[in-house]
């Protein structure tokens, strides 16, 4: 049901022909790009496409940095070992924190869930 209802959506955004804005969300933005292009809506095109929007805009760029640091902090909070340099992967960590709040905000979220 989740999937008809994105497919009439993007159905009718497709038909509406309105242009898809610099806030419209990374994946409109991907798709568009990848459509007007007539290029494969695959794996590979997708998150080569979705990095080169997410760079040309620095608001993306953040996103992407927070979602990059939620990911290494539930890595490294696992129960699973990890792998590759333990102490670099914190320390990096740590320095993103140093650079956002909102980067600092979602590894403690992580911490805290974790501790939970």
């Amino acid at each position: 049901q989740m999937l008809e209802e994105f497919a009439k959506k993007q159905i009718a955004q497709i038909q509406s022909r309105q242009p898809v804005t610099a806030d419209s969300t990374l994946f409109d933005q991907c798709a568009a790009y990848l459509r007007q292009r007539n290029i494969d809506f695959g794996v590979q095109n997708l998150r080569q496409v979705s990095r080169q929007i997410a760079e040309s805009n620095p608001g993306r760029l953040t996103g992407l940095v927070q979602t990059n640091a939620r990911r290494m902090a539930m890595t490294l909070t696992s129960n699973k070992v990890f792998e590759g340099d333990y102490a670099k992967a914190v320390s990096q960590l740590v320095e993103e924190c140093r650079e956002s709040s909102s980067v600092l905000l979602d590894v403690m979220s992580v911490v805290w869930l974790r501790l939970r």
